[in-house]
């Protein structure tokens, strides 16, 4: 706008009509997943709309300085405003996504402290399943040198397909 001050209004004009084809693309189309974000993004390009209208009145077309300051002080507002949705939305989407984290980071740690137990208490069992184990084999061994050599031979023909 500022290098060519003679073609200022159709700088303005072809602003405010990239502007409009945005918002009816924006409506027709909805680009973004969550109907939140097409929401917004159509609140943005309104409001950026209605600035670029408001920009209008401050060419050579209005030779008024009272409607330019009275514009000027409701295009501060729009901009205020404007700045300040985003600014409470960005920090909504912040203070959410920071909680999930945070519930995603608790779960886990619980997650992991669960785990632990159970390991815990497999390794307390597993004393005893040695101790069960041990005692079985020691049992085999005594059974196994108890036995006749008759029960052994007779054990061995069987296990063979001759």
């Amino acid at each position: 706008m500022v290098y060519y001050p003679e073609t200022l209004i159709v700088q303005i004009y072809v602003m405010a009509l990239q502007v409009t084809v945005q918002v009816t693309i924006l409506g027709l189309v909805k680009p973004f997943v969550e109907p939140s974000k097409n929401r917004m993004e159509m609140l943005n390009e309104v409001l950026i709309m209605f600035t670029m209208y408001c920009m209008i009145i401050f060419t050579d077309f209005v030779p008024d300085v009272q409607v330019k300051f009275k514009v000027g002080y409701f295009e501060c507002a729009l901009i205020t405003v404007h700045f300040a949705v985003y600014t409470f939305f960005i920090l909504r989407d912040f203070i959410r996504d920071t909680r999930v984290k945070c519930l995603y980071c608790c779960s886990k740690k619980d997650m992991l402290e669960k785990q632990a137990e159970r390991r815990e208490k497999q390794n307390q069992r597993k004393p005893i399943r040695e101790k069960i184990l041990k005692e079985r084999k020691e049992k085999r061994e005594q059974a196994e040198k108890g036995q006749a050599p008759n029960a052994v031979e007779k054990e061995e023909p069987t296990g063979t397909n001759n």
